[in-house]
């Protein structure tokens, strides 16, 4: 019994160690797939389809806009920064998802499509990360303390926004629809 839980706990590792690898490198944990797998996956499942191809690598990130050091105005004057700089903005829900109590806003890129290599060294186009930007307002009991220079990340509103988020992982979605559009996917 001591040498079968020693073995369950070795595997164990040896499964753990086998994902932190492959989320650090970027290296799939299992055979790299065919385009006919990904493809029929895709049918049944953006999300499976994405994550057969991508392994552990982040789907998206989001970035304090209200935290970035140097940055002058607020999210709408950053995502406008965006666009002119060429960055395809989410339109899904509209540019920015403002949350109901107008104390979070957020924004999107839309998802890269990058070239990949599937098994048979096919290369096609599929759909990588994309970033996500957020606008966490002061609650109105510390609005003071902006002026003041206090306001710290504990006064700002927090939490999550479902009805914001759908719309956020559009972006991937869009992508996808964009490039099948233009005949790369």
């Amino acid at each position: 019994s001591s040498s079968s839980s020693s073995s369950s706990s070795s595997s164990s590792s040896s499964v753990a160690l086998s994902a932190w690898t492959a989320a650090v490198t970027g290296a799939l944990p299992w055979r790299t797939p065919s385009r006919q797998d990904y493809l029929a996956l895709l049918k049944e499942s953006e999300y499976g389809a994405w994550v057969l191809v991508n392994g552990y690598r982040l789907n998206h990130t989001a970035l304090s806009v209200h935290s970035i050091a140097g940055h002058q105005g607020d999210i709408y004057a950053f995502a406008n920064n965006l666009a002119a700089k060429g960055f395809k903005l989410n339109e899904e829900g509209g540019i920015m998802k403002v949350s109901p109590d107008g104390g979070l806003l957020q924004c999107a890129t839309v998802a890269d499509v990058m070239d990949y290599e599937f098994a048979g060294a096919e290369v096609h186009p599929v759909v990588g990360a994309y970033m996500e930007f957020v606008e966490r307002k002061p609650l109105p009991q510390y609005e003071h303390l902006a002026a003041a220079g206090q306001l710290q990340e504990v006064h700002r509103r927090d939490g999550f926004e479902a009805a914001s988020a759908t719309n956020i992982f559009a972006s991937t979605t869009l992508a996808a629809a964009a490039a099948q559009k233009q005949g790369i996917l």
